[in-house]
């Protein structure tokens, strides 16, 4: 379609949307926050993006995994159930200790590049 947004590009401006997110309502230090129980920590979301788009561009190009436990790690998220909130649906196993914000970033960089 003619002037229509790249898929590259939709998603380059995806990222920066979220990036201006987090810079505005994600104060340093408040990314383990979890204000829904059920739910990840923030720090969760500030990878899940990267992860997602990785995991689905990674194999078709054949490119190989470079840090595979944050693909794990941020593939999926944590859904309560519908019929009973206070249940979760089936979700990857979550860490008892998270990764620092750092590493988060280093992953989420590395993806975009």
């Amino acid at each position: 379609k003619v002037g229509a947004k790249s898929s590259m590009e939709g998603l380059e401006e995806a990222w920066r949307c979220s990036d201006r997110f987090f810079e505005k309502h994600l104060p340093r230090g408040s990314e383990m926050a979890q204000p829904i129980s059920l739910r990840h920590p923030f720090l969760f979301y500030v990878g899940h993006l990267s992860a997602f788009a990785w995991n689905k561009v990674r194999e078709p190009l054949g490119l190989l995994p470079f840090k595979p436990e944050f693909d794990v790690l941020f593939e999926r998220g944590v859904d309560p159930s519908v019929d009973d909130p206070s249940k979760c649906h089936s979700h990857p196993r979550i860490p008892d200790t998270w990764p620092p914000l750092t590493e988060v970033f280093e992953y989420r960089d590395h993806v975009r590049d």
